[in-house]
C-alpha cells in the first residue's frame, strides 16, 4: 500500500486524460491510512460526475479494505495541508490552487470531503463505520448532509437520513437546517424526502418558518 500511495501522490506524472496527479502533504494527528484516504478522495475530484473514470475512486476502495480497523479519533479529525495550505485557515471565500486544484481552504473531515468529491458508493463504506459521526462538520460549519443538500446529490442525502446517527435538525453556521436549505436551493424532492424523514422520527422535525422560506 505504501508503495502505491507513495507513487500516487508524490511523483508527478499525467495520466490518459492529462489530470496531473499532484502531493498533498497532510499534516494532522491522525493514522497513515486516514491521511491517504484524505489524499485519495481529493484526487476523486467530484468523481460521481463523471461516473467514467474509474481509476481514482478504484484506489479510495483499495484503501478502504483497511478502513473498518481505524479508530474514532483519526475518521472523525479534521484535516488541513501543510504550506499548500490545502485547507488552511482563511476565509471561506478564499480559493486555493494546488497544480490545477481549486479548493476551498476550510480543515474537513473525510465524510465532509467525500460528501463533495466521492460517489456514493465511497460515501456509503466511510458511512458504514460504526464510529464515523456524521454530523461532524467542517471548518466553515457545513455537516456532510448540509452539503450534500447545498450541492442536490439526493443519494447522499437519502443515504444520511437512513442513518440513526443524523441530526437532521443540525444548523449551519448561518443557522441554517438542511431542509431550509433545500428550500433556498429549490431541490423540492430533498426537501419532501427531509419533511418524511422528520416525520417518520419522533425526536426529530424539521419545520421552515413561512418567512424563511424563499
Amino acid at each position: 500500500m505504501g508503495q502505491l500511495m507513495s507513487f500516487l501522490f508524490n511523483v508527478d506524472c499525467t495520466g490518459k486524460e492529462g489530470a496531473s496527479i499532484v502531493t498533498v502533504p497532510v499534516v494532522d494527528n491522525s493514522g497513515p491510512l486516514v491521511r491517504s484516504l484524505v489524499q485519495a478522495i481529493i484526487y476523486e475530484k467530484e468523481q460521481y460526475r463523471e461516473p467514467e473514470r474509474a481509476f481514482p475512486e478504484y484506489v479510495t476502495h483499495f484503501l478502504l479494505k483497511e478502513y473498518a480497523g481505524t479508530v474514532a479519533k483519526d475518521i472523525n479529525a479534521l484535516h488541513e495541508h501543510d504550506n499548500e495550505a490545502l485547507f488552511k485557515r482563511q476565509s471561506i471565500e478564499t480559493k486555493c490552487e494546488t497544480r490545477g486544484y481549486s479548493l476551498v481552504c476550510i480543515k474537513q473531515t473525510l465524510l465532509t470531503l467525500a460528501a463533495r468529491y466521492s460517489s456514493a458508493a465511497v460515501f456509503s463504506e466511510l458511512l458504514s463505520h460504526p464510529q464515523i459521526d456524521p454530523n461532524i462538520a467542517d471548518e466553515a460549519g457545513d455537516t456532510p448532509l448540509h452539503i450534500a443538500t447545498k450541492l442536490g446529490r439526493m443519494d447522499l442525502v437519502f443515504l444520511l437520513l437512513n442513518d440513526d446517527r443524523i441530526d437532521i435538525e443540525k444548523k449551519d453556521a448561518l443557522g441554517g437546517t438542511a431542509r431550509r436549505l433545500s428550500v433556498i436551493q429549490k431541490y423540492s424532492d430533498i426537501e419532501e424526502l427531509i419533511m418524511k424523514v422528520s416525520a417518520e422520527k419522533p425526536n426529530q422535525s424539521s419545520c421552515v418558518p413561512h418567512s424563511e422560506r424563499l
